[in-house]
């Protein structure tokens, strides 16, 4: 690669690797850089400038350029991917998911979906394998077959995709042709009575539609993991990598946990202060729910009835708060029970809260 300067009183102007530089007669090691340069010391010069800066930065196959851009083989590193890159170096933690993620991605021929799937998967905070895909949610019906067509099997361990030129590719067009997943928080808006982890290759993402607020996306080909435990958090943090061996093994599924679904799961929920009941995080959770949604509820048969979606006969209704807890007021309960304690299950789509 051509290298050249030029010199004057006042400043250094030189071009090393394709990097353009320019130095003013007040830094620091003016002088030294302008001895290195009329030495041909390119590389000396350079480093004199940017400190260790580049030699710290140079990690696996990345490495930052004079705009403080991360690259990989001259490929520009979307800015999202690049501050958690520069975040894990930081805590000596290891990056190559991310560089997996990266080539993989790199192999997409969708500009936007470069340039916009990292941002998507930390809004959504879906886990990043160590091979460098990603898990996401979808909801089935209770034979393992898509809601819609009820065509292609979602049985635990199988490949399913379908040619990408079929696949709707305009992100404005909200519900389209393709193969859909979703953040678990968008799993309120579908139907389907069982909930799965998909593993999707990023090069495998065809479109990120607008609306929904980043939670939705349409691919060519995942593969079906294994069946939700709703009780989990999906929302990890992106820094906890997922290391599960199901989803570092493609074809041992001998580790595959089934799990039960929800319809029968309850819980014993005490009262709080002033005589309130708390609906904590994991209930809401488990019922699609997410900050600021409404819960609207009515009893029927000394039972409280909540719902997702407000109907014309309801009571009350509760938001949800930052911490996706919801508090049933004491004046509500005592409607159905004075007592101190209640049970809490889920019934197609409803919880469902009565005495014990």
């Amino acid at each position: 690669m051509y290298n050249s300067y030029i010199l004057t009183k006042n400043s250094i102007n030189f071009r090393f690797n394709g990097m353009d530089c320019t130095v003013t007669a007040d830094h620091k090691n003016f002088k030294e850089i302008r001895d290195k340069l009329l030495n041909e010391n390119y590389k000396g010069a350079s480093n004199l400038i940017l400190g260790k800066r580049l030699e710290i930065q140079k990690f696996g196959g990345f490495k930052l350029n004079q705009f403080k851009q991360l690259e990989y083989d001259g490929a520009i590193i979307p800015e999202g991917l690049m501050n958690i890159i520069f975040k894990f170096k930081e805590k000596k933690l290891s990056f190559d998911p991310f560089e997996n993620f990266w080539k993989r991605l790199r192999n997409n021929c969708s500009e936007r979906v470069k340039n916009e799937l990292f941002r998507f998967i930390q809004n959504c905070g879906f886990s990043i394998t160590e091979d460098g895909c990603f898990i996401a949610y979808k909801r089935i019906t209770h034979d393992f077959k898509d809601v819609k067509s009820k065509k292609f099997d979602n049985s635990i361990g199988k490949i399913v995709s379908m040619p990408r030129e079929e696949v709707s590719d305009d992100s404005s067009v909200a519900c389209a042709k393709g193969l859909h997943v979703a953040a678990y928080s968008y799993l309120a808006n579908y139907s389907g009575d069982r909930i799965i982890e998909v593993k999707v290759d990023p090069a495998d993402v065809v479109s990120i539609p607008t609306d929904y607020n980043d939670s939705k996306m349409r691919v060519c080909k995942y593969k079906v993991i294994k069946e939700f435990e709703m009780g989990n958090n999906p929302h990890v943090n992106i820094e906890e990598v997922v290391k599960d061996p199901v989803y570092l093994d493609d074809e041992d599924f001998s580790k595959v946990k089934n799990f039960k679904r929800i319809a029968v799961k309850t819980f014993k929920v005490k009262r709080i202060s002033k005589g309130r009941l708390l609906l904590k995080k994991e209930i809401m959770q488990n019922f699609g729910l997410k900050k600021n949604d409404w819960v609207y509820a009515t009893i029927a048969e000394d039972k409280i009835i909540c719902f997702k979606k407000e109907f014309q006969d309801y009571q009350v209704k509760y938001k949800v708060d930052s911490d996706l807890n919801i508090r049933l007021s004491k004046s509500f309960l005592d409607q159905i029970s004075e007592n101190k304690q209640f049970k809490v299950s889920f019934e197609e789509e409803k919880i469902v809260i009565s005495k014990l």
